[in-house]
């Protein structure tokens, strides 16, 4: 598969729209070799502020030293920004020769009788091979939609997870109640993790204090009042 072709198979899968659910992507990263294993991540979800943070946070694991995967949707100037490993997207011939390969694994996933991955599913396992390849110490992921069925929800417990705030976003599909949608963003809070929650989020706290409850999570609500310049 060239850049060309490449191209059209992504703008083929974008037809295909968005399916929420954890099965399709996780036969297809079975298939894949289950990349997603033998990497460490910190989780983003949230409505607004989930890029800001992406970027605060890969900036500062790379100051410290270490190589650092970032996935983030939208992009801005090219499909390639979406994966990156330190300051460069994935290089053109990478992006060809993973999207093969997953293009291999759908057209049999399809044969045996599964959905035809989308393109959020089949870009999220590429990201995930390819920061396997680059051995990254950190991966910053940003769920696409909610994150109790976002197709990054697949990983275990991340080293953190991050929910910044929370508004009426995809009401459709998350719920019409802030209360709701922050029940489907807070469910990428993990047995045993720890999660970061923006501190102005007090009207669904009660909602991320249950679900921390309940997975014996830990806690940490962010205080701009206590912020100091170090």
């Amino acid at each position: 598969m060239n850049e060309k072709e490449a191209m059209e198979y992504i703008a083929y899968l974008n037809t295909l729209g968005s399916k929420p659910g954890l099965t399709v992507i996780r036969e297809l990263l079975r298939r894949a070799g289950d990349p997603q294993k033998e990497l460490a991540f910190i989780h983003i979800a949230g409505t607004n502020g989930k890029g800001s943070v992406s970027a605060f946070l890969s900036n500062i694991l790379m100051a410290a030293g270490y190589r650092v995967g970032r996935y983030n949707s939208p992009t801005i100037r090219t499909y390639r920004e979406r994966i990156c490993v330190n300051k460069s997207m994935i290089s053109k011939t990478a992006l060809c020769r993973l999207l093969t390969q997953l293009k291999t694994c759908c057209d049999e996933m399809v044969a045996d009788g599964f959905a035809h991955p989308t393109s959020f599913e089949v870009e999220t396992v590429l990201g995930f091979l390819y920061y396997k390849e680059k051995n990254c110490d950190m991966v910053v992921l940003e769920t696409g939609m909610g994150g109790r069925l976002d197709s990054t929800n697949v990983i275990r417990t991340p080293e953190a997870a991050v929910i910044t705030s929370i508004g009426l976003d995809h009401t459709k599909e998350l719920g019409d109640t802030l209360e709701k949608i922050a029940g489907e963003k807070g469910g990428i809070i993990k047995t045993g993790g720890t999660v970061i929650v923006d501190g102005s989020n007090t009207a669904v706290m009660p909602v991320f204090e249950k679900i921390c409850q309940k997975t014996g999570a830990l806690l940490v609500t962010s205080a701009p009042e206590q912020i100091r310049n170090v």
